[in-house]
């Protein structure tokens, strides 16, 4: 009894912008277009500004907040300017860290993926940025004076905003 083997041609590579099977559609795992870079782009520069003013409020360095967490302060740095993603446990680590809810790290990232700052705009003209920035200069003001001009300057902001009458008692 003999058994016979079928040979098979040897496979060759498909030529170059040729698909083995043209009813298969082309596969378009892990490629991702401009619009979802820059959206993740924008939620890690967020999160990562969340971070650097929670750790300036608490007046602590990235070394020291790399230490706490077991990283070095390269890698902090890298978080808190948006130059590398967080993955969730991460978030959740740093949350715990601080004694925040996770929640406080990620609110308002919609808007951060809306107001993403195009590529080649200057990124110190980035709206969320310039609120935390704003919140870390308002938490040194000693000036109890100062700091109800101020209160008084952004809700007359909003009033007019909402088209509600300036209310000058404030």
């Amino acid at each position: 009894m003999t058994t016979s083997t079928a040979i098979e041609p040897p496979r060759s590579a498909p030529m170059p912008g040729k698909t083995c099977s043209p009813d298969l559609p082309k596969r378009t795992h892990g490629r991702r277009d401009a619009a979802d870079i820059a959206m993740r782009d924008a939620i890690n520069a967020q999160i990562g500004r969340r971070i650097r003013a929670l750790r300036l409020a608490r007046g602590q360095t990235q070394a020291a907040l790399g230490r706490a967490l077991g990283l070095s302060n390269q890698q902090i740095q890298k978080y808190e300017t948006g130059a590398i993603g967080l993955t969730l446990e991460r978030v959740c680590q740093i949350a715990r860290q601080f004694g925040v809810k996770i929640e406080d790290l990620l609110e308002g990232l919609d808007a951060a993926a809306l107001d993403a700052t195009p590529p080649g705009a200057d990124p110190l003209d980035d709206f969320p940025r310039l609120r935390i920035e704003l919140a870390e200069a308002l938490s040194r003001v000693t000036s109890r004076k100062l700091l109800v001009g101020i209160l008084r300057l952004v809700r007359v902001d909003e009033a007019e905003r909402l088209g509600l009458p300036d209310d000058q008692d404030g």
